[in-house]
């Protein structure tokens, strides 16, 4: 994906590539059954729960987690910057920001989980635990392409050293992280002190190193956390693999969001960033104050989400003798969906000069929710009432929206978005089908080559309730001051926005 010659190509949506890795294994048998038995067209209605009952609060917000745009989003992620490629090794000149953006990435991706966890009347996550075992079990419903099914983890499993290294050596590195977090320096190769006091670049080196890829200053001191720990949880039911026992869905970046104990120790890692963020210094009124410019006033359409259908291509999953034989045959996966109506805002902002300004929006709670027994009486849209939440705490649940530059007049300006505009979002990727049909016509180039890796539209807002749910929307200007290195770094729209636009965190 990073070569010349490649650029602009459009990859085919990730769920039609591997339609079973993003659907139940029990939908899967029913197509493989119509192929054995030549029926050419077969359309199935499938279900995120997997037609069983929901037993546990996590898969309230299955929907969520089981989304096939969503984990294809992740897939894709991983897909252009992965752990294990070096950027000077490859030539890759605009990687100055990629240890921020592993961290900011996941921050994200975590502050929508934890909306919708709040949307369903769920507490936020909280953090993994090496002395407890995990209590959220989980049935994956999924197959292999061999035909070998995910393993499910009950309740109460515990982490185990695997073959390759064990729990202590992973506890070893962590603690090397955090005393480079309290000390304010990282160890280079050569035992040097390299300083991450400075936020712009110790964020960048610090995410380097929490991540383990292969900027890392130190591979070989600071080891590939992340992945170790993640290894950790996909071998859960067979550490040693004496029973040949595959991998948990989190072993793979196609399947791993579906796993509520992705999230929890995710939090742990996100926890890092916070930890070295509150070591930092206050930000002073100046680093915040923009001279001469006001936000007057922001007003927002009414919000609403739905379920709709959405019509996948899985003809992939089934094995066919030549293309021309699948040629003849079409089977489709009808997927419910959230989704929400198009909206808009208005921003009034007042500037005495003319100006280049960057207006970011992030949407986030300001509410805390009284949740009540989760199989109970809440599924009938039953307020439970409110009170007014702690910012402070909850700010790290605001997910960004909108990031765009705007030219300020003298005076009143009324800036207007609508929500298909928004940066940090894409909408559905184009069809397995219509992008065969595009190369063979000789268009197979996009102008924006990110548009198919992006966190879905659709899954924006969180799931709302006939009662209404309260929510804040945060506007913040800010100068245009941008450097040539940031204002050239488009690397990084998979993992958060489609520009950087400026030189701010």
């Amino acid at each position: 994906v990073h070569r010349d010659d490649c650029t602009g190509v459009m990859l085919p949506p990730m769920y039609e590539v591997y339609p079973h890795l993003y659907f139940h294994a029990g939908d899967m048998n029913e197509f493989f059954s119509a192929k054995m038995q030549n029926v050419y067209n077969y359309v199935k209605m499938t279900n995120w729960t997997g037609g069983y009952e929901i037993s546990q609060p996590e898969q309230l917000v299955g929907y969520f987690t089981e989304d096939a745009g969503l984990n294809a989003y992740y897939a894709y992620a991983h897909l252009y910057m992965p752990f294990w490629m070096n950027c000077e090794k490859y030539g890759l000149t605009t990687c100055q920001m990629r240890g921020e953006a592993f961290y900011y990435f996941h921050q994200q991706l975590l502050a929508h989980y934890n909306l919708h966890r709040m949307a369903n009347y769920l507490p936020e996550q909280d953090d993994f635990d090496w002395e407890q075992p995990i209590e959220y079990a989980y049935n994956p419903d999924l197959m292999y392409h061999t035909g070998d099914y995910f393993p499910a983890r009950p309740a109460g499993q515990s982490l185990s050293s695997i073959k390759s290294y064990t729990v202590e050596d992973i506890k070893a590195i962590e603690y090397r992280i955090k005393e480079a977090i309290d000390s304010g320096f990282v160890l280079g190769k050569d035992g040097n002190k390299i300083p991450i006091t400075n936020y712009l670049k110790g964020i960048n080196l610090l995410g380097n190193i929490v991540e383990g890829n292969q900027d890392s200053v130190n591979n070989r001191y600071y080891g590939a956390y992340t992945t170790m720990l993640r290894n950790l949880f996909a071998l859960i039911m067979d550490p040693t693999m004496e029973h040949g026992v595959a991998p948990g869905v989190i072993g793979h970046y196609e399947t791993a969001l579906r796993d509520p104990a992705f999230y929890y120790y995710t939090q742990y890692i996100v926890d890092f960033f916070k930890q070295y963020k509150d070591n930092l210094p206050y930000y002073r009124s100046e680093d915040l104050y923009y001279s001469g410019v006001a936000v007057k006033d922001v007003a927002v359409d009414k919000l609403v989400t739905y379920f709709d259908l959405f019509d996948i291509d899985v003809t992939n999953a089934v094995d066919f003798a030549s293309l021309d034989e699948m040629e003849q045959y079409e089977y489709v996966a009808k997927a419910m969906r959230l989704n929400h109506q198009p909206f808009s805002y208005k921003v009034k902002v007042a500037s005495n000069k003319q100006t280049s300004a960057v207006v970011r929006v992030f949407l986030g709670p300001n509410t805390d929710y009284i949740f009540s027994n989760f199989y109970g009486d809440q599924a009938s849209d039953v307020y439970y009432g409110h009170h007014t939440a702690d910012l402070e705490r909850l700010r790290e649940y605001f997910v960004e929206l909108d990031r765009f530059p705007v030219q300020l007049k003298s005076g009143d300006n009324l800036i207007e978005r609508e929500s298909r505009q928004f940066t940090a979002t894409v909408g559905d990727s184009a069809s397995f089908k219509s992008l065969l049909k595009s190369a063979e016509s000789g268009h197979v180039y996009s102008s924006n080559v990110d548009y198919h890796c992006g966190f879905p539209d659709r899954l924006v807002l969180p799931i709302g309730h006939k009662a209404g749910v309260p929510y804040t929307l945060f506007v913040m200007v800010t100068p245009y001051e941008a450097s040539p290195e940031v204002h050239a770094n488009t690397l990084y729209s998979c993992n958060g926005l489609m520009t950087a636009l400026d030189n701010r965190p």
